[in-house]
């Protein structure tokens, strides 16, 4: 820069901001309270040094003045050669160039300088700003920062610098080439060298371009070096893997691998960003452009880059969604390892939520709610599995039973929630009651209490033909440990203070035995059901222990379909009609599989035996027909 421009930028000898000349005298005017006097005597002086060319330079490390570009060059080879490029020795010297023609000159000034003037009495001497010329910033600033230092050195009534915007920042950014990381104008191409670059310092670790303009097959994988530190310190523990969708106004989706520090802090180890749709090749991607779907082919590309970074990765526990493409991803890179998947809380009371209120009535929703919280909060597996196969046994035994059996039950849970509410009940007389019903299962008594609907008159509004209300099912659970309070002839109700009358129920000694065997049947569905539930995780297990089990069970299973009941010995039960599946429903056809085998009506499934004969579905139509 030549010093007839340089002189034209002063500092301020007050506050020492630097500005222009031109607003130098207006700046002390207006914030310092100069008098016309002193901006004279300011404006001969500044006159002196433009003319005598005394201070053409300023050092900017010690801020002493020099007179030209030689000047500078000399002082700061004298005094700061070891100063400045993070302490690293630096030449500072004039060259002297000799060029053969004027020709030759000019392609050298126009391949390395910017600018060129003529100076001196004699326009004899030539001054050239390099192209590198300039001010530096030594620090990366935001560009918050420098909209706030802009407003804060400049004032609106002296400079334009005052009203500088994020834009005018950006179009800076852009026209100088300024942004980090960039590599060229195009964006795809700027990440594709990056990545070729294998910079193990870079937090690219894997980027394939897409397969068309639409986008399709985009995947960028991002681990920073501080995050390889995190999956080496803290992964042992867990790791927990998710994604965010619908943020932007592009379909880039981002996978997020979290593990947790010993203060039980999220970290992210590591990101991928997945792309399915359209997306202008223009676009900035950067770690915090979402948008997309996630596959377990997409998940693996990830954890395939976590475990080049980390060889060892072993986590114990991993948590993901109910999207099991996670999961896959990870054991397909990781068949052999110890973690147990588990589902996010949150992704799972949210799923329960949408259920309720699909499935459930709106009156029941809290009671089946708190249920379920109930049944999860139970910490045991062994605990867990019994809990679930009672729950699974009495909501089979409810779906098979007919809609009074229903009703009944339904009453007999209020009658249950009543009791606990109201543990006094008001004895006005006694009355044994009666049943004259037999054993048969086909009876309406309550499957929990045996309360007979016709053993007492009840005259609430909810009695109804057939079904107990609740004010019987209350009188039959009652026992010995329920406190009674007797009114006598006037309906004074005796004091608390007194003895209780306590009324004791007679049961037959042939309901005793009817409870008795309904209580093992209710033990033996309850092991059915766990039965159920073991043959369905080992069916899942691809092991040769998994394969006796199972055999095991069979055997059993077998062994105890040959206890039959006296009734049915030499007369084995007739296979019920298709159409007519359930007693009191209406007809519905049901299918039959091709592999039933009956043998003297009975179904069979060993496929061994001699005299089995194989009945398809045309036999069975014409059997039927």
């Amino acid at each position: 820069m030549p010093p007839c421009l340089e002189v034209q930028q002063v500092m301020c000898e007050v506050c020492g901001k630097v500005m222009f000349r031109k607003n130098i005298y207006s700046h002390l005017r207006v914030t310092h309270k100069y008098d016309p006097e002193q901006v004279e005597e300011l404006k001969r002086t500044l006159e002196m040094r433009s003319a005598t060319g005394a201070v053409g330079r300023t050092c900017p490390i010690c801020n002493d003045g020099v007179g030209d570009q030689e000047g500078l060059a000399n002082h700061c080879l004298l005094m700061h050669s070891g100063d400045g490029a993070n302490g690293e020795e630096q030449y500072y010297a004039v060259h002297h160039l000799t060029f053969e023609s004027k020709e030759i000159f000019e392609e050298e000034c126009e391949a390395s300088i910017t600018s060129l003037w003529k100076t001196g009495a004699k326009r004899n001497s030539y001054f050239s700003r390099c192209s590198r010329a300039g001010s530096y910033a030594c620090k990366e600033h935001s560009l918050d920062f420098v909209i706030r230092r802009l407003r804060s050195d400049f004032s609106a009534r002296t400079s334009r610098l005052h009203f500088v915007t994020r834009d005018d920042l950006w179009n800076l950014i852009v026209k100088h080439g300024l942004r980090p990381g960039s590599r060229d104008d195009d964006d795809l191409t700027s990440l594709q060298m990056r990545e070729a670059e294998h910079n193990l310092d870079d937090e690219i670790r894997f980027f394939r371009m897409p397969e068309n303009r639409a986008g399709k097959g985009l995947a960028l994988v991002i681990i920073t070096p501080i995050q390889t530190e995190w999956l080496k310190r803290y992964s042992h523990r867990g790791i927990s893997v998710d994604d965010t969708h619908n943020t932007t106004r592009y379909k880039l989706k981002l996978a997020t691998a979290v593990v947790v520090d010993e203060r039980d802090r999220g970290l992210p180890a590591g990101m991928e960003i997945i792309y399915r749709s359209y997306l202008p090749l223009n676009t900035t991607l950067s770690a915090f452009l979402l948008s997309g779907s996630i596959s377990a082919d997409d998940v693996e590309i990830l954890f395939r880059q976590i475990k080049d970074v980390v060889p060892d990765f072993d986590p114990k526990e991993m948590a993901t969604d109910e999207t099991l493409s996670f999961y896959n991803g990870f054991r397909s890179v990781f068949p052999n390892s110890r973690a147990r998947l588990h589902y996010c809380r949150r992704h799972i009371s949210h799923t329960r939520g949408e259920k309720f209120r699909k499935l459930v009535e709106p009156r029941l929703r809290k009671q089946v709610k708190q249920d379920l919280n109930d049944l999860l909060r139970i910490g045991q597996i062994e605990a867990f599995e019994l809990k679930f196969a009672q729950i699974l046994a009495d909501r089979r035994r409810l779906a098979r039973s007919s809609s009074r059996k229903q009703q009944i039950t339904i009453r007999h849970r209020s009658a249950v929630t009543f009791l606990a509410k109201n543990p006094q009940v008001l004895c006005v007389g006694e009355n044994k009651g009666g049943c004259d019903c037999g054993p048969s299962p086909d009876n309406v008594h309550c499957p929990v209490c045996e309360v007979c609907p016709y053993s007492w008159t009840c005259t609430c509004i909810d009695n109804i033909a057939g079904i107990s209300c609740k004010h019987r099912h209350v009188i039959a659970l009652r026992d010995a440990r329920a406190l009674v309070v007797t009114e006598d002839t006037s309906r004074e109700i005796f004091s608390p203070s007194l003895p209780p009358t306590i009324v004791e129920d007679s049961v037959a000694p042939a309901q005793q035995r009817l409870e008795s065997r309904k209580a093992k049947r209710s033990d033996a569905e309850m092991a059915m059901a766990v039965v159920q539930a073991n043959m369905n995780a080992l069916v899942e297990e691809d092991t040769d222990e998994a394969d006796e089990k199972l055999q095991a069970i069979v055997d059993l299973l077998r062994e105890a379909s040959e206890i039959q009941s006296s009734a049915c010995s030499g007369n084995p039960p007739m296979v019920p009609r298709p159409e007519m599946k359930r007693p009191g429903r209406k007809p519905k056809l049901t299918s039959v599989k091709l592999y039933t085998v009956v043998t003297g009506g009975q179904y069979d499934v060993d496929m061994t035996k001699p005299h089995e004969k194989v009945l398809y579905k045309e036999d069975i139509k014409k059997q039927y027909d």
